[in-house]
């Protein structure tokens, strides 16, 4: 086909896969009850391609190599507009006023599974959620916050960028959830 560049009819060999195979370590237990420091990272979340799960985690790795330099256990990453996205390996939420705040999957997030999961254990705790484009005051504000991800369920966010989320303790609402998400996975 000839030329350069990203034309796949370039691409003279069958595909190839690579798997790589490791035991999956649960976490330290006292993350769900002292909470993780969190940082907002200057890495954005890239639009491209944003709501399928690629593999692509090149921003998502430096995001967490600057979070582990500032030692803090996550970084949170803004789009490109300056709006919440996610972490490295998380879908993120707070809490303000008992209502459950999330940035929306039109933001560019991947629509988490464990995300979905909190959502549906909210809405049917009667706890309002609401999934909109939020900037990084929202949560510096908020009275609780925690993020989700697959491998870890929920954890506490108790601090980001060296500022206390409420009282900096894991939350009353973010404890509920843990809980009712711990017996629906069981």
């Amino acid at each position: 086909a000839g030329g350069h560049g990203l034309d796949i009819r370039n691409v003279l060999t069958e595909p190839k896969v690579i798997v790589i195979v490791d035991k999956l370590k649960d976490p330290p237990a006292d993350i769900y009850m002292k909470g993780w420091r969190a940082i907002i990272t200057d890495i954005r979340r890239g639009d491209s391609l944003a709501n399928i799960k690629t593999l692509n985690y090149a921003n998502n790795i430096l995001a967490k190599l600057e979070a582990s330099r500032k030692k803090a256990n996550e970084a949170i990453m803004l789009t490109h507009k300056g709006f919440l996205a996610e972490g490295t390996v998380s879908n993120l939420f707070f809490v303000k006023r008992g209502k459950l705040y999330t940035p929306s999957i039109k933001t560019g997030i991947l629509k988490g599974i464990t995300r979905d999961i909190v959502i549906g254990i909210a809405k049917r705790s009667h706890i309002k959620v609401l999934e909109g484009f939020y900037k990084e005051q929202e949560l510096y504000s908020a009275e609780e916050s925690f993020i989700t991800s697959s491998g870890s369920g929920l954890v506490p966010i108790v601090s980001v960028n060296g500022r206390k989320i409420g009282n900096g303790k894991p939350g009353k609402i973010t404890r509920r959830l843990m809980e009712a998400y711990e017996r629906k996975i069981g």
